[in-house]
C-alpha cells in the first residue's frame, strides 16, 4: 500500500469516527433540551414551596387551621421538607444540565476539523483517481461506472424528494378539506334537528362547505402535478399510481343541486368518504417515494464505499 492510499484509509477512518461523534453530538441536543426543560419545571416547584414556607412563616396559620394541620410548627416544618425537597432535586437535574453541557462543548471542538478533513479526503481521492486512470485501465473503467452511477442515482433522489414534497402538500391539503367537510356533516346534523339553532347550524354547515371547496380547486392542481411528477420519473409499478380517473367526481357535491337537508348530508358523508380514501392513497404512495428514497441513499453509500474500496487497494 502507498503512503497516498494509506493517507486516504486513514482520514475515511477519521471520518466515519467524526460521524458517530455527529450522531452523539445530536442524541445531546435533544437530551439537554429535554433536560433544560425539565429544570424550569423543576425551578417552578421549588419557588412555589419557598413561597409557601415564607407566607406560613409570616403569617401563620388561623386557629381554625391548627385542627386540620396541626400545629404552627408542625405546618412550617412539612413546609420546610417540602422545600428541601424539590431545592434537592432542582440542584441534582441542574448538576446534570451542566454534565451535558460539557460533553456538547467538547463534541462541539471535535466536530470542528469535520469540514476541513472531508475536503483533504476529496483532494485525495482526486490525487489517487488520477493515478489510476494513468495506469490501471481496468480500475480506471470500474471508477468511470461507478461515477456514472452514483450521479445517476442522486438525480433520481432530487426527483423522488421533489415528489415527496409535492405529495406532502398533498395530504396536507386533503386533510384540511376533511377537517371542513366533518364540520359540515356536525352541522348539518344539527340544522336536521331544527329548534334555535336551525338557522345558525345552516349557515356554518355552508360556511365548512365553502371552505372545503375552494380547497378542493387546490387538491386537485396538487393531485394532477402528483400525477404528473410519477409519470415523468416513469413509475409504472402498481404501488406507486395515481389513476386520475378514480378521482375525477370525488367533490361532485359542490357542483350538483342539492335537492333536500337530507340528501346534501348524503352528499356530504360520501365526499368526506372519497376524499378521505383519496387522501389514504396519497399517503401510501408517499410511503412508497420514501422507502425509495432510503433505497436509492443506500446505493448510493454501497457505490461509494465500492470507489472508496478501489482507491485504497
Amino acid at each position: 500500500m502507498s503512503q497516498l492510499q494509506k493517507e486516504i484509509r486513514e482520514t475515511l477512518e477519521t471520518i466515519t469516527n467524526l460521524d458517530r461523534i455527529r450522531s452523539r453530538y445530536d442524541e445531546a441536543v435533544k437530551e439537554l433540551k429535554g433536560s433544560q426543560k425539565r429544570l424550569d419545571s423543576l425551578h417552578s416547584i421549588m419557588v412555589k414551596e419557598l413561597e409557601d414556607l415564607n407566607e406560613i412563616e409570616s403569617k401563620g396559620l388561623k386557629p381554625f387551621f391548627y385542627k386540620v394541620l396541626g400545629s404552627k410548627e408542625e405546618q412550617i416544618e412539612k413546609e420546610r421538607q417540602e422545600y428541601l425537597t424539590a431545592s434537592l432535586k432542582f440542584n441534582e437535574h441542574q448538576k446534570s444540565v451542566e454534565v451535558l453541557e460539557f460533553e456538547l462543548e467538547l463534541l462541539q471542538k471535535k466536530l470542528k476539523d469535520s469540514s476541513a478533513l472531508k475536503k483533504k479526503l476529496e483532494a485525495l481521492k482526486a490525487q489517487r483517481e488520477n493515478e489510476i486512470l494513468k495506469s490501471h485501465p481496468t480500475l480506471a473503467k470500474e471508477l468511470l461506472d461507478i461515477s456514472k452511477q452514483v450521479d445517476a442515482a442522486y438525480v433520481y433522489r432530487k426527483e423522488l424528494l421533489d415528489i415527496d414534497e409535492v405529495g406532502a402538500k398533498c395530504v396536507k391539503s386533503l386533510n384540511d378539506m376533511i377537517t371542513y367537510l366533518k364540520q359540515a356533516k356536525q352541522w348539518g346534523n344539527w340544522d336536521m334537528a331544527g329548534g334555535r339553532g336551525g338557522r345558525r347550524a345552516g349557515y356554518n354547515k355552508q360556511a365548512s362547505i365553502d371552505k372545503a371547496k375552494n380547497i378542493s380547486v387546490w387538491v386537485k392542481h396538487e393531485l394532477i402535478n402528483l400525477n404528473r411528477e410519477l409519470k415523468d420519473i416513469g413509475h409504472t409499478r402498481e404501488h406507486f399510481q395515481l389513476n386520475m380517473d378514480n378521482f375525477n367526481s370525488f367533490t361532485d357535491i359542490f357542483f350538483d343541486n342539492l335537492i333536500s337537508d337530507w340528501v346534501v348530508q348524503k352528499k356530504i358523508a360520501n365526499t368526506m368518504n372519497n376524499t378521505v380514501s383519496v387522501r389514504d392513497r396519497v399517503v401510501l404512495i408517499v410511503k412508497s417515494i420514501q422507502h425509495e428514497v432510503n433505497k436509492v441513499e443506500q446505493q448510493i453509500q454501497s457505490l461509494q464505499a465500492t470507489r472508496d474500496q478501489i482507491l485504497i487497494s
